[in-house]
């Protein structure tokens, strides 16, 4: 296990497609596994806009959040506003 947090570590992509794929299995698993993804206020923290793949993860994992996830309701804000700007400027 601890090869996988390692792994996972700083990687969003990883992390959020580890997160959907048991979820959608029927494991129990914690939105915590993003709070290293959070800064002190316990938003998303902004360096994560440069990682486009990460985000597309993130918001496949998003709509997997249940009821009082907080974590995962600041991950469909953040992803969705990301998404906004992204086609904004092309």
């Amino acid at each position: 296990m601890e090869e996988v947090n390692m792994l996972l570590k700083d990687n969003l992509h990883a992390t959020a497609l580890m997160f959907r794929l048991l979820r959608e299995h029927g494991f129990a698993v914690s939105d915590g596994v993003f709070n290293r993804f959070m800064d002190e206020k316990g938003n998303l923290k902004a360096s994560l806009r440069h990682q486009t793949e990460g985000l597309v993860s993130l918001y496949e994992a998003s709509h997997l959040a249940k009821e009082g996830e907080h974590v995962l309701e600041e991950a469909t804000n953040f992803t969705t506003c990301q998404r906004t700007f992204m086609s904004w400027l092309k």
